[in-house]
């Protein structure tokens, strides 16, 4: 059985570490991503507010690619450090044209 993103969020890490001169990773990059998380389902309240919990299988990334509802991707840019199997919330805002995920008390990675 074919599951359908519609009601899923995918979460997705750059592993090729492909960047332009501004730091973002290029389009290319995208094609070694691997999923990271998936089969979450938000329910968003009257102002357009989720809240989500997702387990995270990974120690770092530095940027991650959201989709939700197949029309929307985003880019993470600062630095996450996740210690692995670590929960981590997301606050996620939604409006026409954006949807963000704002990850809850998470570390930043030292270098």
């Amino acid at each position: 059985m074919t599951k359908r993103w519609k009601d899923r969020i995918q979460i997705l890490v750059n592993t090729a570490g492909t960047y332009d001169a501004w730091g973002h990773s290029k389009p290319e990059s995208w094609d070694a991503t691997r999923e990271v998380w998936a089969d979450v389902r938000p329910q968003f309240n009257s102002k357009s507010t989720a809240c989500v919990t997702v387990r995270a299988p990974f120690e770092y990334t530095d940027n991650m690619r959201i989709q939700w509802n197949d029309q929307v991707w985003m880019l993470m840019q600062t630095p996450v450090c996740f210690p692995d199997t670590q929960l981590v919330q997301f606050n996620i805002q939604r409006d026409a044209a954006n949807v963000t995920l704002d990850p809850i008390d998470n570390t930043v990675c030292k270098n």
